[in-house]
């Protein structure tokens, strides 16, 4: 069986309705699990770790499966198990990944720090290393995260999971490619040129533009995602490319600075991190590069070989030929479960939804600033109610429709007139009249007997301050979706009998 529960709710009682959900809905989800005693989604963790288990509801589904097994012992009783979906479920689950890929995450900087720390240094000489300029490198990346993530905040967005994912890997790979130019720039010039502020000066003449254009074209291209209507979208856009901005200028300034200081100390002869004030008496000089005389040796000629040259063309060509043939086959949408934790209450209920869900998600069609004095407006709308219901392929009959049902309320003189009063509402404004029609009750015999029922629609009529309608809305529901595929061609077909 498949149940959804729709609440009311607005900005305002927001905050409410996901402790409803938390301390109710989730909560009674977990008890009907462990009351069946089928181990399946019965943690409290996360929201749940201060709620308790609802003891009454086990003690009464524990009660009835007992007075079942007893009634028929050679029956036993079909396994079942409960899945949910809340309003809170997705920012739930970001808080989860969040807290799991935190160790990711340090994991992968702490890896980067030693690896940019060795290769750009020359280990295990002690003057000669750079673990302390690694440090340096790895503490900008970290200040652009945090200052993209502060300013995201700042113009009041929120951080979506595809940011919190993605983002910080992206900024870290940025950045130690930044690292590894301006280090392999400096290194590059010549010893003849022994002044420290010289030879940074000319390292950044040379890598300096590379870096910057590089900077601005990957920004600009972010920036220019935010012109999509995908919000996810527009807030990775928005977070990865104020991190590449602030990671430019923390590279230009801390990271160039640090270069100087610790070729100071290498100068100085002085060992590196915390040894820094302590020089040494007789300093071993660096060693030799080793990958890149021996890329250049062996690997450069079979590079620029007449047979590597055609392979890489063929394989090129045949590569770019795929794709284009390919491209045919790319399927719209993304499959919910993949940004998801997995084996978390909100993986498992997509998973079982897949595999069981018949039912289709609700849906509506929203009316704002019409006029609806207008009689063409209302028989427009009647129009968009009479082709929604002919999508038989996507919708679910019936559409909620509330134009037809009010135009039958609002003729004088007919037969349901003296039971709904259509006379006295007919000589009225439209506001006054939607006012009357929404308060008819269904046990009323206007409804009961000729179909007029205003209460239904109570919800989908929305009346301003002074009384004036100002949004409604259509109801229906979509046949049975379980692929984004199908959600897209959901939305398509109802856009096309919009318009």
């Amino acid at each position: 069986m498949q149940f959804t529960f729709l609440l009311s709710n607005n900005e305002y009682s927001l905050v409410t309705a996901e402790e409803w959900e938390r301390q109710v809905f989730i909560r009674n989800v977990k008890s009907f699990n462990v009351a069946l005693n089928n181990g399946y989604q019965t943690t409290m963790d996360g929201p749940m770790v201060d709620i308790d288990y609802n003891q009454e509801l086990i003690t009464e589904i524990q009660a009835v499966v007992s007075a079942w097994e007893k009634a028929y012992p050679d029956k036993p009783i079909t396994p079942m198990k409960a899945d949910y979906l809340a309003e809170r479920s997705i920012e739930d689950n970001i808080k989860l990944e969040s807290s799991q890929n935190s160790l990711i995450v340090v994991i992968s900087y702490t890896l980067m720090f030693f690896y940019v720390s060795i290769a750009i240094g020359f280990f295990p000489n002690c003057i000669h290393c750079k673990f302390g300029l690694g440090a340096v490198g790895i503490l900008v990346v970290i200040g652009s995260l945090l200052s993209a993530i502060g300013l995201t905040f700042y113009w009041n967005e929120k951080l979506t999971m595809i940011s919190a994912e993605v983002v910080p890997f992206l900024i870290l790979a940025i950045g130690v490619d930044n690292m590894f130019l301006i280090a392999r720039a400096e290194r590059e010039i010549p010893e003849s040129v022994t002044a420290i502020e010289e030879r940074i000066g000319f390292a950044m003449k040379e890598i300096g533009p590379s870096i910057f254009t590089a900077a601005m074209c990957e920004s600009i291209a972010f920036f220019i995602g935010l012109l999509t209507d995908v919000p996810a979208l527009q807030n990775f856009c928005l977070v990865a490319g104020l991190g590449v901005v602030v990671d430019f200028v923390l590279q230009m300034t801390i990271f160039v600075g640090a270069l100087a200081i610790d070729n100071k100390r290498i100068r100085d002869d002085r060992a590196d991190l915390l040894g820094c004030c302590v020089k040494i008496k007789s300093p071993t000089p660096r060693r030799e590069e080793f990958f890149r005389p021996k890329f250049q040796e062996h690997f450069v000629p079979v590079l620029f070989h007449k047979l590597t040259k055609i392979a890489v063309v063929g394989i090129s060509v045949c590569l770019i030929i795929l794709g284009g043939m390919s491209c045919d086959k790319l399927l719209l949408g993304l499959n919910a479960n993949v940004s998801l934790v997995e084996n978390s209450d909100t993986y498992d209920y997509f998973e079982t939804l897949f595999l069981y869900g018949e039912a289709g998600p609700p849906a509506y069609i929203v009316f704002k600033d019409v006029d609806y004095t207008n009689i063409e407006n209302l028989d427009t709308m009647n129009l968009i109610a009479s082709e929604m219901a002919t999508l038989n392929d996507t919708v679910l009959a019936p559409v909620y429709s509330w134009t037809s049902i009010f135009q039958n309320y609002i003729k004088a003189s007919e037969v349901w007139d003296e039971a709904c009063g259509s006379t006295q509402a007919s000589v009225l404004g439209f506001d006054q009249q939607m006012a009357l029609f929404v308060q008819i009750k269904i046990e009323s015999e206007c409804c009961q007997s000729y179909g007029i029922c205003g209460e239904q629609y109570s919800l989908d009529v929305i009346f301003d301050d002074t009384g004036r309608v100002s949004t409604t809305r259509f109801r229906f529901q979509h046949q049975t979706q379980k692929t984004q595929e199908d959600y897209i061609r959901g939305l398509v077909e109802t856009r096309k009998a919009c318009d």
